[in-house]
């Protein structure tokens, strides 16, 4: 069918996005949803930025393309990556996350930075795939150290780790993380409680 057929049809994640089919009909799909590795990532971006100013921090099974970059970003509410797609570097170096940080299920397939990231009460990465390394590290200051997840419940349940030292834990408060079916052995701690 041609795409003017599908003009004004929504995305099967409309109650997400807002949007309508964008690129291949039969996929149904949004260019914030779309698994098309050819996907414009300007197009992606712009669509990215119209989302977070109307519709907030709700990034439910989004795949973005290349680098997703929230370095420094500031979530003030409840932030959801939930069955989200990193096809690149996801950078969340020093980001500041509200009362709920969702990434359950989703995929880092490269590398994902969360260094020096601050997270509120709950944070879940129940179900994630970890393909490259991951960086999960508090910020060292002039004399004391500021752990991440210090105060959070963290959900690690679940969580595949494809190969092993791929994800790092460096002054990491961890006393409130659960692990249930994940494979520690595959995980580099250095400096945790």
């Amino acid at each position: 069918m041609a795409d003017k057929e599908h003009a004004g049809a929504q995305c099967k994640y409309h109650h997400v996005c807002g949007r309508d089919i964008e690129g291949n009909p039969a996929d149904g799909l949004c260019i914030l949803h779309s698994t098309d590795p050819a996907k414009d990532a300007r197009a992606f971006a712009e669509a990215l930025a119209f989302h977070r100013e109307h519709h907030g921090d709700s990034f439910i099974a989004f795949v973005f393309p290349g680098r997703a970059d929230f370095a420094g970003t500031k979530f003030s509410g409840a932030a959801s990556f939930s069955g989200a797609t990193f096809s690149g570097l996801a950078v969340f170096g020093g980001a500041t996350f509200g009362e709920r940080t969702d990434f359950g299920t989703a995929t880092f397939g490269e590398q994902a930075n969360f260094g020096a990231a601050t997270f509120g009460e709950q944070v879940d990465f129940s179900a994630a795939t970890f393909s490259g390394k991951a960086l999960f590290a508090g910020r060292q200051g002039d004399r004391e150290v500021a752990y991440i997840f210090a105060g959070a419940e963290v959900n690690f349940t679940q969580a595949v780790i494809d190969s092993p030292d791929v994800v790092t834990f460096l002054q990491a408060d961890l006393t409130q993380c659960q692990f249930l079916d994940t494979d520690l052995r595959k995980v580099h701690m250095v400096g945790v409680k």
